[in-house]
């Protein structure tokens, strides 16, 4: 699966929300609990420098992975007859690279000079992971965010405005079923929006949150609530991927079912293994013009 560019992509993204899991459990998840507050105190300010440049630096990854992913879905559904030439290996790697690189690059401000800080409530177990000055907070925010990911994440919503919405234009004014060609570009292009859904709640939580105390000087929400809907965004964004992949791509399921559960096929009479129809390779003889969207999938 992995000789194909969209493969390649979501196993990059799929890195990317294994680090951004592992980060939300360990950072503020677990911080919030308060089983192990002794950790968070002995490592004081590190421990939130640490988690928040997991947030932002694999948070930005994770974007700019989902906006690759978005331009592959397009060109795949929009020109499929140059979506594979487009797309070559070199091209794949150089944009993987940079989605790595950039990444990188956007947390240095965070490793110097930014200050973090710890902050137990009255409770003696429950540990926050803060910046040190809000006028730092602030200006990051704006920085990365507003001028980063928000435009990042109007592009993405866009770009699958544009591919569902050809879908249903092209669906009316044909009034034939759709082909199989089509129904997987659909399906890929619904595995992308997919990986998006935990990003808009994420972004809409935290800037509603920032406009409201910027223009109004208001807290639109309460630090707990705020960060109950900061988990919930980021941890949807985080793992949505592979149920994403084994809803909507019939090659992803047919190789997890062989590594999760091919112990149990029955054996043939040969000895060997019997294939299930449904996951075995196949030849299909369709028109060129289809069959990018359909050696995807195989």
């Amino acid at each position: 699966m992995l000789k194909f560019p969209f493969y390649k992509l979501m196993f990059s993204l799929g890195v990317a929300d294994t680090l951004q899991i592992l980060n939300l459990l360990l950072g503020n998840t677990l911080a919030g609990l308060g089983w192990v507050p002794q950790v968070y105190i002995f490592l004081g300010g590190w421990s939130a420098r640490i988690y928040n440049i997991g947030i932002f630096g694999v948070g930005y990854c994770q974007n700019l992975g989902v906006t690759i992913i978005a331009f592959n879905r397009l060109t795949a559904y929009v020109t499929p007859m140059k979506h594979l030439k487009i797309w070559s290996d070199r091209f794949t790697h150089r944009l993987i690279f940079l989605q790595w690189f950039i990444s990188i690059i956007i947390v240095l401000p965070m490793i110097y000079p930014v200050e973090f800080q710890i902050y137990v409530d009255k409770d003696n177990r429950t540990v926050y992971l803060q910046w040190k000055y809000s006028t730092d907070a602030s200006a990051y925010n704006y920085a990365v965010g507003v001028f980063g990911s928000a435009p990042l994440a109007i592009t993405v919503f866009a770009i699958y405005t544009i591919i569902f919405t050809t879908t249903f234009v092209r669906k009316i004014r044909s009034g034939q079923p759709m082909g199989k060609a089509e129904k997987i570009a659909l399906k890929m292009a619904l595995t992308g929006f997919a990986c998006f859904i935990g990003w808009f709640i994420a972004i809409c939580n935290s800037y509603s949150r920032l406009v409201a105390w910027t223009f109004f000087k208001v807290l639109l929400t309460e630090v707990s609530t705020y960060w109950m809907w900061a988990n919930v965004g980021n941890s949807i964004y985080a793992a949505v991927n592979p149920y994403a992949m084994l809803i909507f791509s019939s090659a992803f399921r047919a190789r997890f079912k062989q590594q999760y559960f091919g112990c149990c096929l029955k054996l043939d009479g040969s000895g060997g293994t019997r294939t299930d129809p449904k996951t075995a390779p196949r030849t299909i003889t369709v028109q060129p013009t289809s069959q990018a969207l359909l050696i995807e999938d195989q």
